[in-house]
């Protein structure tokens, strides 16, 4: 997660927590147990840093902050592994994660005010695990998920969206026009498949030909990143539904990304990538 060009965070298996400074990546010394995976960060600020994960080989989720100096539990009541963390400031943040292996209840979906982390019930009926969220505003929150899952909060209740298939759905970023109007959303996930969003209707795409899983997205006014297994990075032509494959000279999973304001892609993965 990229606060500045000089202020970005990235987290992985056994606790690793690492920071990028300006001019080298440094790992973050904290107590955590090696037994923790972390799989999201977000942040506000330099002193409000958030991380969320689980146990190692699955368990009750787990959320950890940072206020600068050290990194403290955060008390949640999930149940399961946590997948992803975003926030709108740093007392509207939401976390996703997984349900259970039958998908016969809803994954975790967790609110938090700035006082307190809270339940979220969808209400539309949808079970199986939630992967990922991400926000413009309290009243425009979106989250993707197994089967082709995605909903929209309206700051009031929960509607589906109709993604027109099954594909599980692991990475969703948007963006508000600059004209205004409904946000413009993306999410990528399995068979290469891209969904775009334009506020009525749900367009599939395939992004690669080579029915690549895509892990994760970033969207942008400028352009629409996602990336995946075996070192894929694609790029949207300007902002088409048209895409294109970058090198990144590796073959690693890669399962997150974030841009910073000056325009650098940043791309983390498996084996320390």
């Amino acid at each position: 997660w990229a606060l500045s060009p000089s202020d970005i965070w990235a987290v992985g298996d056994a606790s690793t927590i690492l920071h990028w400074n300006g001019q080298i990546w440094q790992q973050q010394t904290n107590a955590l147990p090696l037994t923790v995976d972390l799989s999201s960060v977000w942040a506000s600020g330099p002193k409000d840093v958030w991380a969320v994960g689980g146990p190692t080989g699955g368990g009750a989720g787990y959320v950890f902050r940072y206020d600068g100096t050290s990194w403290t539990q955060s008390a949640i009541g999930a149940t399961h592994y946590l997948n992803t963390i975003y926030g709108i400031s740093k007392n509207d943040i939401w976390v996703v994660g997984v349900g259970i292996a039958a998908g016969t209840i809803p994954g975790e979906f967790w609110h938090w005010d700035g006082a307190i982390w809270a339940p979220v019930n969808t209400g539309t009926g949808t079970n199986g695990d939630n992967f990922s969220v991400w926000a413009s505003a309290p009243n425009d929150v979106f989250v993707v998920g197994s089967n082709g899952a995605m909903q929209r909060y309206n700051g009031t209740s929960w509607s589906k969206i109709s993604t027109g298939g099954t594909n599980s759905l692991y990475g969703v970023s948007g963006y508000v026009p600059a004209g205004g109007g409904p946000s413009v959303v993306y999410a990528a996930g399995t068979a290469g498949l891209v969904i775009h969003y334009d506020g009525s209707t749900a367009k599939r795409i395939t992004a690669t030909s080579t029915g690549t899983t895509l892990n994760a997205v970033w969207a942008s006014a400028a352009a629409v990143y996602t990336t995946g297994a075996g070192g894929v990075l694609i790029k949207s032509v300007a902002l088409t539904d048209s895409f294109s494959s970058l090198s990144t000279t590796t073959t690693s999973g890669l399962n997150g990304m974030t841009l910073s304001s000056n325009g650098i892609v940043w791309v983390v993965g498996t084996g320390g990538f």
